[in-house]
């Protein structure tokens, strides 16, 4: 048997497997906007409330506070229009500690360096040819210590030419020196004061939030009538395998469309 629990409630749950001898269980595959449409379909059902859960530290690795708020306001507005009300539990890495994320993202880590250069790999099967040489990059990160973000990125090691496809289908050759970065990802390493006011900004009222002893990790419960909840994660525990923000000046058209031949 195969069912989908985001239709059912916990009593229609047990009452469906009562006979069952086994449940397998199944990631669903959808993207933010998929779910945006789904929401007004709980009112239809009869709901009057939702509760979307949100760890890791996504929230975070969107590029900045406003993205944060936009993507939040965008869950509200719809929840409005619905009349149903909405609610997060959100998990934040609020880790302060400059030294000890630096540990966490190492770049001399083998498997931290091949993780984070599989994206001009990834962007050269997208185009077909050796856009990019591997031996000609790698990885770095700095700390935007205003927005408390993490930039990933890769660094040319001397002076490279990369051929890009262009609209005309003619391509364009991008020089870059050495030392120039091509960004690759960012996460967030927000103050629990910053988590409150992008909540504010996109229309929701933190109510509660918890901390690991450190303050490294929360959590917190918003919603647009009462409260948010954050939850803050160790960067130990998550290393680079949480972001996968796409987002490059030189070549984000490519990089972009790699995205998915990345994580796979």
């Amino acid at each position: 048997m195969t069912h989908q629990g985001l239709k059912s409630s916990l009593a229609e749950l047990r009452e469906l497997f009562e006979d069952c001898s086994s449940i397998g269980i199944a990631g669903l595959l959808g993207t933010y906007d998929d779910c945006l449409a789904w929401l007004p379909h709980l009112r239809q059902r009869g709901h009057t409330s939702v509760t979307i859960l949100w760890l890791g530290n996504s929230i975070a690795n969107m590029g900045g506070h406003g993205q944060a708020s936009a993507f939040l306001g965008r869950f509200g507005a719809i929840c409005k229009e619905a009349d149903l009300a909405c609610q997060f539990i959100v998990a934040t890495d609020t880790c302060s500690d400059d030294d000890k994320i630096a540990k966490a993202y190492d770049g001399g880590s083998p498997e931290y360096r091949d993780f984070m250069l599989n994206a001009p790999e990834a962007a050269n099967r997208v185009l077909g040819h050796k856009a990019f040489q591997v031996k000609d990059w790698e990885p770095d990160k700095w700390m935007d210590q205003n927005e408390r973000t993490l930039h990933i990125c890769m660094v040319a090691q001397h002076d490279v030419v990369v051929e890009l496809p262009s609209a005309e289908g003619t391509g364009i050759r991008v020089a870059m020196a050495k030392g120039q970065r091509v960004q690759l990802a960012t996460t967030g390493k927000w103050r629990a004061d910053a988590v409150a006011e992008f909540c504010r900004r996109a229309g929701f009222l933190l109510e509660r939030q918890w901390t690991d002893q450190a303050g490294d990790c929360g959590k917190c419960i918003d919603s647009t009538s009462s409260f948010i909840q954050v939850i803050p994660i160790d960067p130990s525990f998550i290393g680079p395998f949480g972001m996968l923000d796409l987002l490059t000046p030189i070549a984000s058209y490519i990089l972009t469309r790699a995205r998915g031949l990345m994580i796979s």
